[in-house]
């Protein structure tokens, strides 16, 4: 029987993009033995398979709304339009920036001086200003 173990990748399985030596060690051994590796993040797919497809059999990303083990998609449960709508009114009205992303790009609104330090975090050209 196999073990599912689920990880974070900030502080828990890598600093930043770079998974520790020690840990990709831990990690293959986990594996070898049959147990199947997940990373959870509220990062998108496309970021998660970049940098980290090596050390895991599956992805929980965009903050649990999307699942995936190989090719197969486990979950897949977007926000509606109707939702982002709303969720957008709302930050609006507040005068807060925001972020959405799907599993292959991100749209952000908000001051021009935090787009370079939210760009940073994802491959380049990921993230695209939406207003």
């Amino acid at each position: 029987m196999k073990n599912l173990l689920f990880f974070d990748i900030d502080g828990t399985l890598a600093i930043g993009k770079k998974v520790p030596e020690s840990t990709k060690k831990a990690l293959k051994i986990v594996r070898e033995k049959g147990d199947l590796v997940f990373i959870c993040t509220g990062r998108a797919l496309s970021y998660v398979e970049l940098f980290f497809s090596d050390y895991a059999d599956g992805f929980v990303c965009s903050n649990g709304r999307f699942g995936i083990m190989g090719d197969k998609v486990l979950y897949n449960c977007p926000l509606t339009r109707e939702q982002i709508i709303s969720f957008t009114h709302t930050l609006r009205e507040l005068d807060a920036g925001f972020m959405f992303f799907d599993e292959r790009a991100g749209y952000y609104e908000g001051p021009d001086e935090q787009f370079d330090a939210c760009a940073a975090v994802w491959m380049p050209g990921f993230l695209k200003r939406i207003r």
